[in-house]
């Protein structure tokens, strides 16, 4: 859905701001530390329930306030809305709104407000940690696949019930129960990211043959365990290495995707401007993917839009941006550095100073 009115309160440097986007491009032009970055960390949080930046609340909320306020008045194509709002305070409670109804869930707030975000800081999703990249594939298969939230829910559990129980118990009948349990959850896991990943690949492809002509890139979807072995037999047969560990080292809690050219890490192989636009097509494509089967698209946050690129690469992120016909927040330290952008009606720019936003 699309934010036609957003409200943030206390959130970083930004006390109390009244904010109405356009369904185009809305462009947050300002020095550094203005609240631009504040800003589109307050609308990830909004659809997250927790920031990009940091995982600690009290870092976000303003150092005057006790608590911050976030609100949006989303609507859709077929003039259907719906009010958002979370709230978190320095004690850690946290309070979701759905139109005014509390006890909603952080994911209710997903569901509605389906994100990409675009940073300096994204690499990570290439050159980070394998969870970086489960994350980028279970974000789309809990948007497209119903019942994933329960079932991951269920292998988080399942998994710190083990990992007890591997430092309690000496044989291993005495946590069987747990894995057949496990078992079950993994391969429902897997087939939907498989299935998830199979398309997805293949729509990042297409991006990759604009933006990266002459380089082939392998995409491997790696499950957390060698499939050519059954998962049951592997949680057994490990089952003394993994006491000793202290953890369970196989299963969906340990998937990811590769990413290489020529079986070398992608990172070893392109420069920084390359690996950007790598990055740019995995999210543009999920958020691709996501319009093709849903009667919305995703919100884009872009920030500091420029970095990394030169004008010919920003031209071609843009016009392929553009195509979505996407809502987006993008953030510059001036208007000329996203000129590519206004070349549509619905596109407005926001001076930013001080935590404060003015409409030109």
């Amino acid at each position: 859905m699309l934010i036609e009115r957003l409200m943030i309160n206390q959130f970083r440097n930004i006390i109390d701001a009244d904010i109405r986007l356009n369904p185009g491009i809305n462009a947050f032009v300002g020095d550094n530390g203005s609240g631009k970055t504040s800003l589109l960390e307050a609308i990830y949080t909004l659809g997250h329930g927790r920031a990009f930046r940091t995982s600690m609340t009290q870092r976000v909320i303003h150092h005057d306030a006790q608590a911050f306020y976030l609100h949006a008045s989303l609507f859709d194509n077929r003039s259907n809305s719906v009010k958002i709002g979370l709230s978190k305070d320095r004690q850690g409670e946290t309070k979701v709104k759905i139109n005014e109804v509390t006890a909603c869930k952080i994911a209710d707030l997903a569901k509605n407000l389906p994100i990409q975000l675009i940073t300096p800081e994204g690499f990570s999703l290439i050159d980070g940690g394998p969870k970086f990249r489960r994350a980028f594939i279970d974000w789309g298969v809990f948007h497209h696949t119903p019942n994933f939230f329960e079932a991951w829910f269920n292998i988080k559990r399942l998994i710190k019930q083990r990992n007890a129980a591997l430092k309690q118990h000496h044989r291993y009948k005495d946590i069987q129960i747990w894995d057949e349990e496990l078992v079950k959850y993994t391969y429902t896991i897997h087939y939907m990211r498989q299935s998830y990943c199979d398309t997805l690949i293949f729509i990042i492809k297409e991006y990759l043959e604009k933006f990266l002509p002459g380089y082939v890139i392998d995409f491997n979807y790696y499950p957390g365990w060698n499939v050519q072995y059954e998962y049951d037999g592997l949680l057994s047969e490990s089952f003394e290495r993994d006491k000793q560990l202290g953890y369970t080292s196989f299963g969906a809690h340990k998937a990811d995707l590769k990413l290489t050219i020529n079986k070398l890490p992608v990172e070893s192989v392109l420069s920084r401007g390359q690996l950007k636009l790598l990055m740019c097509a995995m999210r543009l494509a999920q958020g691709d993917f996501f319009a093709r089967n849903n009667e919305k698209n995703c919100l884009f946050l872009l920030d500091d839009f420029s970095s990394e690129l030169d004008t010919k690469r920003q031209t071609l992120l843009a016009e392929s941006l553009l195509e979505q016909s996407a809502q987006v927040c993008i953030t510059a330290l001036r208007l000329d550095l996203i000129n590519m952008f206004n070349v549509q009606k619905d596109f407005s720019v926001f001076s930013v100073k001080n935590g404060c936003f003015y409409s030109h």
